[in-house]
């Protein structure tokens, strides 16, 4: 099983919640909403994504949904090559699921982002690859240590 997870960031308090999962196995895609979309809807008013709005619901699908699949860059794209070079990835990846664990899924017309499930190795380690936030609120020498 694959298994991603949807964070959420409220545009007003700036706050972070993980709102879904997104998981694909035997040919079928699953998204939930999790008990942070709950938190998220009390304390920010999250209404959930417009075409998925039902928190207890289970949405399955062969297909990956399109509030998803909208957030994979287009092979047809002339700066496909270097986008898949910049996620550190393989020239022939076409995993929909590997794509936005890398990528993250950002766009910039929505407050949403993607991130991995962190699985363990066969040797009890972890491996992850995500994006990091925050940067300009951290000290000038915390930034040097982080690019040194």
């Amino acid at each position: 099983m694959k298994k991603l997870f949807l964070a959420w960031q409220d545009p007003i308090s700036r706050a972070w919640f993980p709102v879904g999962r997104l998981t694909y196995e035997n040919g079928w895609y699953e998204f939930v909403y999790l008990k942070g979309a709950e938190k998220a809807k009390k304390d920010c008013g999250f209404a959930g994504i417009w075409s998925l709005n039902e928190f207890d619901k289970v949405y399955r699908s062969q297909e990956l949904l399109p509030v998803f699949s909208h957030r994979i860059m287009r092979k047809s794209r002339p700066d496909y090559p270097d986008f898949i070079s910049w996620q550190n990835l393989l020239k022939t990846e076409d995993d929909p699921m590997v794509l936005l664990s890398r990528s993250g899924g950002k766009k910039v017309t929505d407050n949403y982002e993607i991130f991995p499930y962190p699985e363990q190795d066969k040797n009890g380690g972890y491996h992850l690859y995500f994006f990091t936030h925050g940067f300009r609120y951290m000290a000038s020498e915390t930034i040097d240590r982080i690019k040194n």
